[in-house]
């Protein structure tokens, strides 16, 4: 098993070093399997205050991150005025750092963990899509393992439903 973003993990697939991939639809372009959507909320420490008035103090992952384009260029199209002031390199480092009060981000709806809650409207930001996790894997071939590992996480995704 190995973790990462997945736009460092679709090119270990595509040389056949990892059986599956599972990552936001966005960072991959072939054919894959859609396993859950969500909506993406901007997302604020539980405690932080923020005033429209405020340059937007942003959490993000490194470019090319998906969170972060929409991020960015919403906030442009917006004319808000923003500053990447925490960039990390995980959803753990994002929700930490959100938690800690360094700013703001963009997370799926399932990423809100406690001490994280939507910003507040009084904020104006832009709308966000749904966000898509998809499954990459080559389904012809045969891999017992990996088809047990697919059959659990479907069954606990559809759980959280």
């Amino acid at each position: 098993m190995h973790t990462d973003v997945g736009i460092n993990l679709i090119p270990m697939f595509e040389k056949g070093e990892l059986d599956l991939v599972v990552t936001g639809k966005d960072a991959y372009r072939g054919s894959c399997r859609v396993l859950t959507q969500e909506p993406l909320i901007w997302a604020i420490g539980g405690d932080t205050e923020v005033s429209f008035h405020d340059v937007l103090h942003l959490v993000l992952l490194p470019a090319p991150c998906h969170f972060r384009k929409i991020a960015t260029e919403g906030l442009e199209k917006a004319n808000r005025k923003w500053e990447v002031l925490f960039t990390g390199t995980s959803i753990a480092n994002i929700q930490a750092a959100v938690q800690a009060g360094m700013g703001i981000s963009i997370l799926p709806k399932g990423a809100v963990k406690e001490g994280l809650r939507k910003a507040p409207s009084h904020l104006e930001l832009p709308e966000l899509p749904l966000y898509e996790i998809v499954l990459i894997t080559d389904e012809q071939q045969a891999n017992d393992a990996r088809d047990v590992f697919i059959s659990y996480l479907e069954t606990e995704l559809n759980k959280i439903k």
